[in-house]
């Protein structure tokens, strides 16, 4: 749509500030294809000024620009558009939902993965995107390990909702972010896993519970070195630490 409105003379390029409001118009249309271009070019541009047009959008009647309000979104870099996203990701539009998902995690900034974090609590719902949301959180996590989300509650709760449900790999990803952020409140769940899980759950629960550390903890690592698993014995010592019993 962009190159259209320059041979039309209505802006003289791409840095012609008169851009967003004309392809503002053309996000009025009735058309959805047009609304769509008109997403798409906003997010070509990634100006900030663009956002409360995408954010929109991103509530459009049809699926499709939804998505590509979302997409565009994405490539901003200000704060008025990750909180849009977050509301998006909070949403019941699954499509939408997901691609917001994508969009704050890229980022790769404590800001955008507070918002995802946030979020948790809505995709409860949402069993495959939370899944996703937990992953994501969890390649964050580890590669920020001196990053927490705020107190709350409701996303506790969701994540010890997905520590309880979905596939093994989905929950021991679950308690391993439970680990890295040392969620005392799921210390019950944990300790249960530790005791009677299987598979890698099990797995990152003994190592969750190092992390967690206290004495009931310590206690229970120490009885899990008679285990008859050798890698849950190993990851128990690994817990203990140095001044653990060996």
């Amino acid at each position: 749509l962009i190159t259209p409105l320059i041979k039309e003379g209505k802006v003289e390029g791409w840095d012609d500030p008169r851009l967003v409001e004309e392809l503002s118009h053309l996000a009025d249309s009735p058309h959805p294809n047009v609304r769509n271009q008109a997403a798409i070019s906003l997010g070509r541009l990634g100006r900030p000024e663009a956002a409360p047009v995408l954010g929109r959008l991103a509530a459009d009647e049809d699926e499709w620009v939804r998505f590509a309000a979302v997409e565009a979104l994405g490539r901003m870099a200000d704060r008025a558009s990750m909180d849009i996203l977050g509301a998006c990701l909070a949403g019941d539009d699954r499509l939408s939902g997901d691609a917001a998902l994508d969009a704050l995690l890229n980022r790769e900034e404590p800001t955008a993965a507070s918002l995802a974090a946030r979020a948790l609590a809505d995709l409860t719902a949402r069993p495959a995107t939370l899944a996703r949301a937990v992953r994501g959180l969890l390649d964050f996590a580890e590669g920020h390990p001196a990053w927490r989300p705020v107190a709350d509650s409701r996303r506790v709760e969701a994540l010890g909702g997905a520590i309880l449900k979905g596939d093994s790999w989905d929950r021991a990803r679950a308690v391993r972010l439970a680990g890295l952020w040392a969620e005392e409140a799921l210390r019950n769940h944990i300790e249960d896993i530790a005791r009677t899980g299987q598979g890698p759950a099990r797995l990152e629960a003994v190592e969750a519970l190092g992390r967690l550390g206290g004495p009931p903890a310590q206690a229970l690592l120490t009885q899990l070195l008679e285990d008859g698993d050798a890698e849950v014995v190993e990851r128990a010592r690994q817990g203990l630490g140095p001044g653990g019993r060996r």
